[in-house]
């Protein structure tokens, strides 16, 4: 989930008779690691275990503050995931069999067969003196434990769901560049407008600027000042006066166009609405750090424009778009959150996950537009552990700097979102099994 505007900490200062400046707290001091560590280790004693195991009041504990915990908790999600356990992996093996020929594989099944049993004699009701007796008998029946088809009955409730890790775990300086982001992230979420102001060479690619903001979109204003530009997209409010949801696509445009130019971006600021009022959010220095972040020391990177044909923002945009033939069973979620770590930036064009199924076996898909995105993404790799597995596709040439490095890579001649989805659904199917294979050895030794 994206962090909300309600739990970024901020100070406002006045300029003049302008719109005062916000200042987001961004963790600057590298001390705050020290506390991150104690958070993911606190995480990782908690794999395993159900939601309501988790004190709330330790992480506040760790970070000294409600709202920068609860942005901390949001950013170590990315790779720590609440998931539903299942019926199978709940009860024994003869249990399992038992209810496949009943008919009971779910939570919902336990509560209508409950409620079958209390209107037996048309009462309604299992008092205190009778509820024993039934509920004992049918336990007995499918061969479950004692006090088992309680917790079978509410298997489904949230304060039950088993917290997974995805992948490698994540190292504090990692989540701190996701803190960061999704600081920045949801400040601009609520802009009123977001202006930047592009370098040199900016004005021979202002027409492939204003088609990334068709695909996300975004309203922009673009106009030339010598050979740079500048950009001013727009957000609005919808119906209900909340300005997130089409700020989302905002904060999203300018991480794309973060990722494309790089450093032609020599300053910015956003009119941001918080609490009903405006303020005035500066993009340059660490706020700009924080939405593309980049090695220490190093130039802010910039993909370009130069796209092989057919791999142009507008046709990617239309390839992979609604309407496209996709694989049945599966759901895709276009334009998902972009992912951050210490050493760079990731902005996947999209989620895969089956439909109905648990969040934790999403794939994300990354598509490969230029030959100096694939050199970045092949440098961040290494070094961008944990979370969802991502699948880059794109034409051969782009993708084989990826594939060296060891990342999961499929080849295309044109961008088509089916077969997206078909090998995404490969791998995400996979990661499940694996998932239920855990939790079946687990019911075996204690079986046996």
């Amino acid at each position: 989930m994206p962090l909300s505007v309600k739990d970024v900490r901020f100070t406002t200062r006045r300029n003049g008779d302008g719109d005062p400046l916000l200042y987001p707290r961004l963790l600057k001091d590298r001390s705050i690691l020290a506390s991150i560590d104690v958070a993911l280790q606190y995480f990782e004693t908690m794999v395993g275990e159900e939601r309501r195991a988790l004190d709330p009041e330790a992480l506040v504990h760790f970070f000294g503050d409600f709202k920068v915990a609860r942005g901390m908790v949001a950013s170590i999600g990315r790779t720590y995931r609440y998931r539903t356990p299942t019926v199978e992996e709940t009860v024994t093996r003869t249990a399992w069999r038992r209810l496949q020929r009943a008919g009971l594989e779910a939570p919902g099944a336990f509560r209508a067969l409950l409620w079958d049993a209390a209107n037996a004699d048309r009462s309604g009701f299992l008092d205190g003196a009778r509820r024993p007796g039934v509920v004992g008998a049918l336990e007995g029946r499918y061969g479950l434990r004692a006090g088992q088809l309680d917790r079978l009955i509410a298997l489904d409730a949230p304060e039950h769901a088993i917290l997974n890790r995805l992948g490698e775990p994540p190292r504090p300086a990692d989540v701190l560049a996701e803190y960061r982001r999704g600081v920045v992230t949801a400040l601009l979420a609520h802009a009123e407008r977001v202006e930047l102001t592009l370098g040199r060479g900016a004005a021979g690619h202002l027409g492939r600027i204003g088609a990334l903001a068709e695909v996300e979109r975004v309203e922009v204003d673009l106009a030339t000042e010598g050979s740079g530009g500048r950009i001013a997209a727009r957000g609005r409010p919808d119906a209900f006066g909340s300005w997130a949801r089409q700020g989302r696509r905002v904060a999203r445009f300018v991480a794309r166009l973060l990722e494309r130019v790089g450093a032609q971006v020599e300053d910015g600021s956003a009119t941001v609405m918080t609490r009903g009022r405006r303020g005035r959010l500066r993009l340059s220095g660490e706020t700009l750090d924080a939405l593309l972040p980049r090695p220490e020391r190093a130039a802010r990177p910039g993909d370009g424009w130069d796209t092989p044909e057919g791999w142009d923002e507008l046709s990617v945009g239309e390839a992979i778009g609604p309407g496209q033939g996709s694989v049945p069973g599966w759901l895709v979620r276009r334009d998902p959150e972009p992912r951050a770590w210490e050493a760079g930036l990731l902005v996947p064009d999209l989620l895969v996950r089956p439909a109905g199924g648990d969040r934790a076996a999403g794939v994300l898909v990354c598509l490969v537009r230029t030959a100096r995105q694939a050199d970045r993404l092949a440098a961040l790799l290494p070094a961008a552990p944990g979370g969802e597995p991502v699948l880059f596709a794109g034409p051969a040439g782009l993708v084989e700097p990826i594939a060296e490095q060891g990342g999961w890579t499929v080849e295309l001649d044109r961008p088509a979102l089916a077969p997206l989805v078909a090998v995404a659904a490969t791998r995400a199917l996979d990661r499940a099994l694996l998932q239920d294979e855990r939790p079946a050895a687990r019911r075996r030794r204690r079986v046996a």
